[in-house]
């Protein structure tokens, strides 16, 4: 017995399954396949990273003396910066991703930016870390989110070393 497509509910839910042919059913309705998985080759993603930019500078090594920084909320606000992006190079080391701070002015808003390769659930990451001794306004996360727009980026990340008010606004997630 062949598959055909119909508009008669009954005679649908009349089939003996047992005398259906599945691959005539299959082409009969128009089903697309794709072939054996290990015949498929890879596709080249269509997002490309740019990872030149005139705002990344050298990276600074804060990490190694953490211990001897009794106050983060105290240091130095580039190295905080600094501070960040290795943390961010450590967590994303394991996905081939790379992580660069950028300089101090004329930074468009960011801080870091990460580049992870992997054409699922990686892009452009932007980062911003707000050394505030009080709360991050919610202006800061509207601010980055139109700025993640701007850089076509997929996520933003602010790092805070402060508690963000409980009612925020879905722009936050």
């Amino acid at each position: 017995m062949h598959c055909k497509p119909t508009s008669n509910k009954k005679r649908s839910f009349s089939l003996n399954l047992e005398k259906v042919v599945p691959k005539d059913c299959f082409r009969n309705l128009k089903g697309l396949n794709a072939g054996a998985l290990y015949q498929l080759a890879p596709v080249r993603p269509i997002m490309e990273l740019n990872r030149d930019d005139k705002r990344f500078v050298e990276s600074k090594e804060i990490l190694a003396e953490i211990n001897s920084i009794p106050n983060l909320a105290a240091m130095p606000w580039e190295d905080f910066e600094h501070l960040v992006r290795e943390l961010f190079e450590k967590y994303f080391a394991t996905v081939g991703a790379e992580v660069k701070v950028t300089k101090a002015s004329r930074d468009g808003g960011i801080d870091a930016v990460a580049f992870d390769p992997d054409p699922i659930r990686g892009g452009k990451f932007i980062i911003q870390a707000k050394r505030y001794n009080q709360v991050v306004p919610i202006s800061a996360v509207r601010e980055l989110n139109g700025i993640k727009g701007d850089e076509g980026a997929v996520k933003g990340i602010i790092v805070i070393m402060e508690m963000i008010p409980g009612s925020l606004p879905r722009e936050s997630h």
